[in-house]
């Protein structure tokens, strides 16, 4: 750390000095707060040393940009998850955006999470694609409702089920978290989102290709001999691969149908809206290495 030391609003020209408040026009309610701390503390220059005086501001501006913070945290969060949400249903009443056996395409609605990932940190971004996944349980509770009823035909076993909730539901909308990656790793903003994307879509798809193929390969020669399928390219896959490797065939392509489509459009998404200025790095840890 320099000798100079700058605080938000405040910067003293050495630790020991009694500090100079200046006008920071990103920080105005933090410089308003500090300033009446200021102006009724100002005895305390005379009966503390000035050291101690300094670090009492700076904890004072450290107390409020935190709280500041988690209040933007929460409501962007918040307002990011319901976007998506809203997207994500929408989407899932449309027939044609669907897949058979689960999964649709939603116009680039994960781009909502990235962006949280983003602008608060992986950690805070893979919180928020818990609940993200937790909202998307419900929204899918037929499905889930069927694995888990004997009489329907897509009961699996209980145990079957739980995994399949777990992975294909918990585990591949959690590791959306991931887009915030590169925030700190790639220097252009548009950059460090786009290739963020591209990795936490990336993993949700893993996630369902090892879903797909577990539990839902018995499809896979169905699947590939259905109509235009088969023609295309399904008649060579079933002359070529066979048992576990039929399967894995089959989850890539079933459920690369609508994740490749989806992950480059909100590829496209982040590097377009990177551009929107309160779309940015927020300094969480600035604010604790400080």
């Amino acid at each position: 750390m320099s000798n100079r030391i700058k605080i938000g609003v405040l910067e003293t020209a050495e630790m020991g000095e009694i500090p100079n408040p200046k006008p920071d026009t990103d920080n105005a309610g933090v410089g308003r707060f500090l300033r009446r701390i200021y102006s009724r503390e100002c005895k305390l220059k005379r009966n503390l040393p000035h050291g101690v005086f300094v670090r009492l501001l700076y904890f004072s501006e450290v107390f409020a940009m935190e709280a500041n913070l988690k209040t933007r945290r929460l409501t962007v969060s918040a307002m990011m998850i319901a976007i998506a949400t809203a997207m994500s249903f929408l989407c899932s009443v449309i027939p044609f955006l669907n897949q058979l056996f689960g999964g649709s395409f939603t116009f680039g609605s994960m781009i909502c999470i990235v962006i949280v990932s983003y602008m608060f940190g992986v950690r805070w971004g893979v919180f928020t694609g818990v609940v993200y996944a937790v909202l998307q349980m419900l929204l899918g509770h037929g499905t889930i409702v069927a694995l888990f009823t004997p009489t329907d035909d897509s009961y699996m076993g209980l145990g079957v089920a739980l995994l399949v909730c777990l992975i294909d539901y918990l585990l591949a909308y959690t590791v959306l978290g991931l887009g915030g990656i590169f925030r700190h790793r790639v220097k252009g903003k548009g950059m460090a989102m786009c290739l963020g994307s591209i990795v936490a879509l990336f993993a949700r798809y893993l996630c369902h290709i090892v879903s797909g193929a577990l539990f839902y390969g018995l499809w896979a020669e169905w699947f590939f001999t259905q109509e235009g399928i088969y023609d295309l390219f399904g008649e060579w896959v079933l002359s070529t691969f066979s048992g576990a490797s039929l399967s894995i065939i089959y989850s890539i392509v079933y459920n690369g149908m609508y994740m490749i489509p989806e992950i480059i459009l909100t590829a496209v998404l982040a590097f377009v809206l990177a551009r929107i200025p309160q779309i940015r790095v927020l300094p969480t840890e600035a604010i604790h290495e400080a």
